[in-house]
């Protein structure tokens, strides 16, 4: 089982309740300045932030549209970090039914209006804002009442006792391998993009792997 807590979330589950099928999501992750020397910014062991904080960010965005993505365009760079790596990126994901998905993510500063996880869910006539890192929900649906719904920041524990019952079960697990590869390929891919200049694929390069299987 693929480790994202974040799926469990008791404000995503309820966004995802409230807009099953957003037609636009955007996920914003910034971090305060990541110091160099640690683990998660080492190029071979984390990746840096983009990469290491970024497939968590994508698994949720994913998560919450509920499609696969079919390519992505990006822009950023290398800003300052010594690891070369890129520190810094804004992309957009096309998934099926031209749904779109908006990823910023990077660590030049932790924005203390929106605080670091932040989300934004729209459809027609709704949408949902997530900030405070994720725990505070507000909603809004033409014609109705602006609603306020807070949370907390779950997620391990609820992870742990999925991964438990699949395990009790000899069930597939919740968040299985292919989560874990679509979340790390979307950042790859964007971060490929950022270096090429144009959108790069992604459903088709797990697509043409899997027929090469069979």
């Amino acid at each position: 089982m693929t480790a994202f807590k974040m799926r469990y979330y008791d404000m995503l589950l309820k966004a995802k309740e409230l807009i099953p099928e957003p037609l636009l999501v955007s996920m914003q992750m910034m971090d305060d300045k990541w110091p160099a020397d640690i683990w998660a910014n080492d190029p071979t062991f984390g990746g840096g932030n983009v990469l290491s904080q970024g497939c968590h960010s994508a698994d949720i965005m994913r998560f919450m549209v509920g499609k696969d993505p079919i390519d992505v365009y990006a822009a950023g760079a290398n800003y300052y970090q010594k690891n070369a790596e890129v520190d810094n990126m804004a992309a957009i994901f096309r998934f099926d039914d031209n749904v779109v998905g908006n990823l910023i993510q990077g660590d030049c500063k932790c924005p203390p209006f929106t605080s670091k996880f932040f989300m934004q869910l729209f459809a027609e006539n709704k949408t949902i804002t997530l900030s405070d890192r994720l725990t505070t929900l507000t909603y809004s649906e033409e014609g109705k009442e602006t609603i306020v719904y807070r949370g907390k920041e779950t997620g391990i524990l609820e992870e742990n006792k999925a991964f438990i019952e699949s395990l009790r079960q000899d069930a597939e697990p919740p968040i299985n391998h292919m989560d874990g590869l679509y979340a790390t390929l979307m950042v790859l891919q964007a971060v490929k993009s950022v270096k090429s200049g144009k959108p790069e694929p992604i459903r088709s390069l797990i697509e043409r792997e899997q027929a090469v299987l069979r």
